[in-house]
């Protein structure tokens, strides 16, 4: 029977598949980084590629998420914008000033007249405001989403770059692309 503690090859096949970093699996299991190393490598498992691939796919998705948040945000602000600044919109402020107007006009209240002009303008003026605090807005979410794209772009292909790199150097040397896997880990520049 094997203890419930004990890193069997199918548990570290499983934990690695998941994306678990393989100096995580050794702090859990009491193990030095370099057992687990040598228990991968004796197993024919790969993991630079995979992990550098997993995070790659988390960070995408991150992105892809924020870019969808963005654009509800944006379709958000477009239709404010469009409330204070669309044709209809004029159209029913002017409609309403002039049947205020008339209907001041009728009952002779030329200060009700003025009043209801100024308001216009007012509410128009405060509009306008808003109209363009939106387009500020629109301007700054379409500047956080390049951001977001250019980050998972790098991302992207920083992944397919180091697993370009680590594929050549196994090609030409098996033994030195796994000093430079291990020497890449322990700074933590790959999975």
């Amino acid at each position: 029977m094997i203890p419930e503690n004990r890193l069997t090859d199918d548990k570290l096949k499983d934990l690695l598949k998941s994306g678990v970093r393989q100096i995580t699996i050794a702090a859990t299991y009491g193990l030095t980084r370099s057992a687990v190393s040598q228990r991968c490598r004796k197993l024919g498992i790969r993991t630079v590629a995979a992990v550098s691939e997993k995070a790659a796919a988390h960070i995408v998705n991150q992105n892809i998420e924020a870019v969808d948040q963005l654009h509800k945000i944006n379709l958000v602000c477009n239709r404010l914008l469009d409330e204070v600044t669309g044709e209809t919109y004029i159209v029913d402020e002017l409609t309403n000033a002039v049947e205020g107007v008339l209907e001041a006009h009728e009952l002779g209240d030329s200060g009700a007249m003025v009043a209801m002009l100024k308001g216009l303008i007012d509410k128009v003026t405060r509009d306008r405001e808003f109209a363009l605090k939106s387009c500020a807005e629109i301007r700054e979410q379409l500047k956080l989403q390049a951001v977001t794209y250019q980050t998972m772009y790098s991302s992207q292909a920083m992944a397919e770059f180091k697993r370009a790199v680590i594929e050549e150097i196994n090609a030409t040397s098996p033994e030195t692309k796994r000093r430079i896997v291990e020497r890449l880990s322990r700074r933590r520049l790959m999975g």
